[in-house]
């Protein structure tokens, strides 16, 4: 039985004392030196002036632990604004304002200030969701008093206030959002598996690649299971065939995480630890928590250190009869403890192993990489670093670096680079007419039928040889204006032969209108009985068949005109030929049309087959492959000419120079180089060569853009947070949103918030692939390199660290304002963010099915198809794209830096973060294998994949990072120092494991040399060269002077390294073989029937850019249904022009 209560005695001014079962008694001298008493020294103070004070529960009830109450009628708190002010400051201060009298509790509201009486003798009554330990006292009556004299019974907090019902907001807003993304993710799969089949897009690499490179039919066990199925890195290696061991580790470490996370340390915070319910103190000023908040560590923190009372807590905290705080559960020290111990042992640990298991794999396959290049480099240095190399000759820069050269170091050749800009513009100019040809004879071929249309055409070949075709093939123009505009452009054009014709009836034709000058070509004509010719009546064509439109003539129109008119005119072109070729009239061969036997002695007969186009259109193709024909050929010399001469000034070093590609051991030493890692000449950006800009400058950009993001995901996150505890107070607008708990609130602060936030972070990764551009790299390597590293860092420090601090901070503006307990306020919310982070995490999943879809490039596809005239055309639309791992791995890794961040707060996201890696790892397995090819990029030397396993290494100490944080704002110092010093620890074992015991020393073989001097021994080097030159007069010699053959690599060296890149100009053959019909396998199997000619190899060893080495193109003409694609190949041999016929069909292509 407790003890009667007894008066307080009379206290001076100042001093300090707290109750127990009706015995006041003073303060021990140790109290005031512990940190709850100073850090709130000056409240403290104040109150105790007022009467009783008392210190936390957790101290109070260990020294009481059966408390009882006055029952005594007590006196409520003056309402005073300074001390209600500041009494916000200290929640676990109780202050019963009279010696006789029950204890109080005193909370600030907007009428006055709120006073709770509590019984003498309470009956603990345990509440059946909390442990004994956490027991509340019932609570018997409140009371309210804005003058100290009236009493009310304080309103009952509504349900939607509480927002812990199992399907509150946050419940709501997670399956919408879910439900979204499975609703689009398996639309985006089903798309994807309904237009596998597409092998022009889906699967490229079954039919592009050599047959010896393919890859094997696909099963459904590898796409399932990528992780067992990964490329081999036994050969030199594409970047995506690499990413794919730093995908299969991602999806590693997430199982890993999801193991530990969801089976150990989610039944750590939740198991038997009462609901945020039981142990937040609802908010007067609105707001609400949720269930995924209630399934963080908050639940657990809560439990062993309740948060402060404040005067903004309403009465329903009081009213359950927890004073100053409520007594730690039992046990939850110790779980926090065993916590920390498993994120440090198993999380990172595990996530450590699985980064150096990979990391020496992949630092295996670097060494192998270089052995296939016999240790050799390629650099440029380039002319601006190197004043002391100008006007040297190739062989004098070889000379003196062998001399310079140390160690093992050696040059295997060197290249000098100039400025050709008239040689490309003169090639640009050489592809745009042949385009235009190429447009003209397929139409052309492809106007004519497989059979003549009409019995009259059956005509007795001469007995010239049938296969030499004149340039006059071309029906003339009947217009004057258009033959004098051709004239004019034809006038410095001399045709190299005359020849006969194969259409005999053309030469007819054109004589009886030079001599009438009544008919057009191609008009029918009879003579009557005077002989004189009369225009004969045409049959109609049929009634729908729409009228074809005039093709203008080239030499009329500029050349931005000329090339949109041909380019209207074809596709208009296509739609009647392929109109007119399905009808049956033109299909269908009549009995009667048979020709009629031939005598022995009568020459051959040949059908000459009819074109379906009219006269006039007819002449204006020919005219503009007339046209075509002479500009191409008129190229040809004059970029031959150019390359020789360009050729000469290389071998003679009297040419502008913008640098030199040096390939050898131990090049990269050398003062001012840049090394091209890919180590191919398809790696290489010769248009940047010329313009070098320093990387720098994309840092400062880069900075910029992520301030920008920052600025603009305010609101996003001000949204997300909106039923944060008394924070729609203070943003009048989000009220509304904080008092529902329905899907429009659950929805607006979760859906909306991650969608934005995905969206804003996918531009500034575009941009960031722009800023890297803009600094003009050397190399495709390089520039990939550098876009990954941009967004890596974007994605690390923006959308992740930025999202979760801001939101905490703007969860804890309420305490601030306050000012009362900011650190736990802010820690509070970072939990509180995990719930936008895990629907954030769950909408990234459907990234990968649009990366598997690529619908860009399927749209893409699809409305440039009836574009392609020509087989090159459809060639060039058909080019498997490339592989870049900014933008393939960007939706992993953002997924993974947040699995490190809140996988030790909130356990619950390591399983959208697996889903994610799981799915990101199919997608790239299938793109790695079927899709992505290098035609414009070098072979992967590791050293992105090596960096992208670094950071993941060191991001792995976010997770007792963000743990330590929050313990600390508890005031939990041991185990917040240690999960701090757990994450240094990380990222010195990250670098341990990595860098440290995978280095390699490095090769310093010309460290002496200096490229900006002015040396005397270059100039000696070069006149003795020169003097050695003209004393040789052997033929080798000034062949060597006269072509870049001093340069040339030997046969037998790796480098360059061979890619997939097939150039159509230079191996049109190789090109036109390289067809999606090639392969019968839906999957991409090895089964084809066309022999693929490997591309030559005559200008391997020449590093130069490819204009300087590229020869006369081949005409690449359409496989008709008739013989005119042959007869258009045997004119353009007559007129010096090779030509070749595509092998398929265009309809096949």
């Amino acid at each position: 039985m407790s003890p009667p209560p007894r008066l307080a005695p009379a206290r001076r001014q100042g001093g300090h004392a707290w109750q127990c079962n009706g015995d006041i008694r003073d303060w021990p001298a140790e109290w005031f030196t512990q940190d709850w008493y100073l850090d709130n020294k000056s409240l403290y103070d104040e109150i105790a002036n007022q009467g009783i004070v008392y210190p936390p529960w957790s101290v109070w009830g260990s020294l009481c632990p059966s408390p009882t109450f006055p029952t005594s009628t007590i006196s409520v708190v003056p309402n005073t604004t300074s001390l209600s002010t500041r009494s916000t400051a200290v929640s676990s201060v109780v202050v019963p304002t009279a010696a006789q009298g029950a204890s109080s509790l005193a909370s600030t509201s907007t009428s006055g200030t709120v006073a709770v009486s509590i019984p003498s003798t309470p009956t603990p009554t345990p509440s059946p969701t909390r442990s004994p330990s956490l027991a509340a006292f019932s609570t018997v009556s409140s009371t309210t008093s804005t003058t100290g004299s009236s009493i009310a019974s304080p309103p009952t907090p509504s349900p939607a206030n509480l927002g812990f019902t199992p399907w509150d907001y946050q419940a709501k807003g997670t399956v919408v959002a879910a439900a979204a993304a499975i609703g689009v993710g398996a639309l985006l799969w089903g798309l994807w598996a309904l237009l596998i089949r597409l092998k022009q897009l889906y699967a490229p690499r079954s039919w592009f690649l050599p047959p010896g490179s393919r890859p094997p039919a696909s099963t459904i066990a590898a796409m399932l299971l990528p992780f067992l199925h990964l490329p081999p890195l036994n050969a030199p290696a594409s970047d995506a065939q690499v990413m794919s061991h730093v995908g299969a580790s991602a999806l590693g470490i997430a199982v890993v995480s999801a193991v530990v996370g969801v089976g150990i340390l989610l039944p750590l915070s939740i198991a038997n630890v009462p609901h945020l319910s039981v142990t937040t103190p609802q908010n007067a000023r609105g707001g609400k928590l949720g269930s995924l908040t209630d399934l963080s560590l908050l639940r657990l923190l809560n439990a062993h250190s309740p948060p402060l009372l404040t005067p903004a807590a309403g009465t329903q905290f009081a009213s359950r009869g927890v004073l100053s705080s409520t007594t730690p559960m039992e046990g939850s020290r110790i779980r926090l403890i065993v916590i920390l111990v498993l994120i440090a042992v198993l999380s990172v640990g595990g996530t450590l192993f699985i980064v150096w298991r990979t990391y020496a794999k992949l630092f295996a396959y670097s060494i192998r990489f270089d052995e296939a290049s016999e240790g050799q480099s390629m650099v440029f240095i380039p002319a601006s670093e190197a004043p002391a190399w100008k006007g040297l000759t190739e062989t004098g820069i070889h000379r003196q670096l062998t001399k310079e050269a140390k160690d093992s170091g050696s040059v295997a050749g060197v290249f000098a680079i100039g400025g050709f800009d008239s040689i490309k513009e003169m090639t640009r100019e050489r592809a745009h007419v042949l385009n235009v040809l190429e447009e003209a004879e397929a139409l052309y071929i492809k106007s004519f039928p497989a059979f003549p249309s009409m019995p009259g055409n059956v005509n007795r070949s001469p007995p010239c040889n049938s296969r030499r075709v004149s340039s006059r093939l071309s029906f003339p123009l009947d217009s004057s204006s258009s033959s004098a505009s051709l004239s004019g452009q034809l006038a410095d054009f001399d045709p190299p032969g005359e020849g006969g014709s194969v259409f005999l009836e053309v030469e007819q034709r054109q004589s009886v209108m030079r001599r009438s000058g009544k008919f057009n070509v191609g008009d029918s004509v009879i003579r009557d009985e005077d002989g004189t010719f009369l225009p004969a009546k045409e049959p109609e064509p049929p009634k729908d068949l729409a009228p074809a439109t005039d093709v203008p003539s080239p030499p009329s129109l500029s050349a931005q005109d000329f090339v949109r008119a041909t380019r209207s005119s074809a596709q208009d072109l296509v739609a009647v030929l392929d109109d007119s070729r399905n009808r049956e009239s033109y299909m269908t061969l009549s009995s009667d049309l048979t020709p009629p036997p031939t005598t022995r002695g009568d020459p051959p007969l040949s059908v000459r087959p009819q074109s379906i186009l009219a006269p006039a259109i007819l002449a204006d193709l020919r005219a503009k492959i007339t046209w075509s024909r002479a500009r191409l050929q008129k190229l040809n010399m004059s970029i031959d000419k150019a390359q020789q001469e360009a050729m000469k000034e290389v071998a003679t070093g009297t040419g502008a120079t913008v640098g030199w590609i040096i390939v050898g051991r131990g090049v990269t030493s050398l003062p001012c180089a840049v090394e091209l890692p890919g180590r191919t000449k398809e790696d290489i950006l010769w248009d940047n060569l010329e313009e070098p800009v320093h990387c720098r400058i994309f840092w400062p950009k880069a900075a910029s853009l992520a301030g920008v993001l920052g600025l603009i995901f305010v609101p996003f996150l001000v949204l997300a947070v909106s039923s944060a505890p008394g924070f729609a107070h203070h943003v009048q607008p989000l009220k509304p949103l904080a008092r529902s708990d329905g899907f429009d609130s659950g929805v607006a602060e979760s859906l909306v918030p991650a969608i934005a936030i995905i969206v804003l972070v996918c531009t500034g990764i575009e941009l960031v692939q722009y800023f890297v551009r803009q600094t003009r790299p050397a190399s495709n390597s390089e520039l990939r390199f550098r876009a990954l590293k941009g967004v890596t860092y974007l994605l690390l420090i923006i959308g992740t660290i930025w999202v979760i601090t801001l939101g905490a901070i703007l969860y804890g503006i309420d305490a601030y304002t306050e000012n009362v307990g900011k650190a736990a306020a802010v820690a509070d919310g970072v939990m509180f963010i995990t719930w936008l982070s895990l629907v954030l995490v769950i909408n990234l999943c459907i990234l990968p099915g649009a990366a598997a879809l690529q619908p860009q490039r399927l749209l893409r596809w699809v409305v440039q198809r009836r574009r392609a005239v020509t087989p090159r055309q459809r060639f060039q639309h058909n080019l498997p794209p490339n592989y870049n791992p900014a933008t393939a791995l960007a939706p992993l890794l953002a997924g993974m830096f947040y699995l490190f961040a809140l996988c030790g707060v909130f356990p619950l996201i390591s399983v959208p973060v697996l889903l994610l890696a799981y799915l990101s790892l199919v997608a790239h397995q299938w793109l790695t294998t079927r899709v992505f090819c290098v035609t414009r990029g070098g072979m992967a030397d590791a050293r992105a994949g090596l960096w992208a396993l670094r950071r993941l290494g060191w991001a792995a100490g976010l997770q007792p990072f963000v743990f330590g944080l929050v313990l600390l704002s508890r005031r939990e110092w041991a185990l917040g120092g240690a999960g701090l010093g757990i994450t240094a620890a990380a990222v010195a074992m990250s670098e341990l494991l990595t860098v440290s015991l995978h280095r390699r020393r490095p090769t310093v073989c010309f460290s002496g040399l200096s490229l900006t001097d002015d040396s005397d021994s270059f100039e000696r080097t070069q006149a003795a060269f020169h003097k050695r030159v003209e004393s040789d007069h052997s033929a080798l010699a000034r062949f060597h002077i006269l072509l870049p053959g001093l340069g040339r690599l030997a046969a037998d060296n790796p480098l360059p390294f061979s890619t997939d890149a097939i150039d159509d100009y230079l191996s049109t053959e190789r090109a036109m073989q390289a067809a999606p019909n090639a392969t019968t396998d839906a999957f991409g199997a090895s089964q084809t029937s066309v022999v693929v000619t490997p591309p030559a190899d005559s200008a391997r060893g020449l590093i130069y850019p490819p204009e300087l080495l590229q020869p006369a193109p081949t005409v690449w003409l359409p496989r008709g249904q008739s013989t005119v694609a042959e007869q258009e190949v045997d004119a353009l041999a007559m007129e010096g022009l090779t030509a070749v016929v595509d092998q398929a069909r265009g309809a096949q292509r």
